[in-house]
Formats: C-alpha cells, sequence, structure tokens
C-alpha cells in the first residue's frame, strides 16, 4: 500500500515558490517589494533612505551622538 502526502502550503503570487507558513512567506515577498538590499545582510529596504540608516546604524562603526553623562556612543 502506497500512502500519498498532500503538500500543502502558502504559494508567493509573484514567482510560485512555496513556503510551509505565512510568516515565510510574507519574509520572501519583501524580497519582491523592497528593492534596496543591502550588501552586509539579507535586509531589504523600500527606499534608498532607508537602507543607508540601516546600514549607518546596523553595519558601520560611526557613533556621531553620545552621552553626556557617560561615554556611550
Amino acid at each position: 500500500m502506497v500512502d500519498f502526502v498532500l503538500v500543502q502550503g502558502y504559494q508567493c503570487s509573484h514567482c510560485s515558490k512555496l513556503y510551509p507558513s505565512e510568516r515565510l512567506l510574507r519574509d520572501h515577498m519583501r524580497h519582491h517589494i523592497n528593492h534596496y538590499k543591502c550588501s552586509y545582510c539579507d535586509m531589504t529596504c523600500p527606499k534608498p533612505a532607508a537602507l543607508g540608516l540601516h546600514i549607518r546604524y546596523r553595519h558601520l562603526d560611526e557613533r556621531p551622538y553620545s552621552c553626556e553623562y557617560c561615554e556611550y556612543r
């Protein structure tokens, strides 16, 4: 006797890829909507300014604002 497994998932309407959960599909869909990809990680952004801020605060050591009470920047 052969058992058949019904494969269910969430399908991308742009490229037809299947994902096992709605959350994974939403994460994937951001790549179709957000066209500006970070060169350091998998983050994508809808606008170049948002990407610039992401790179500045997540990947660069530049910390222009410092605490007036301690050395934290």
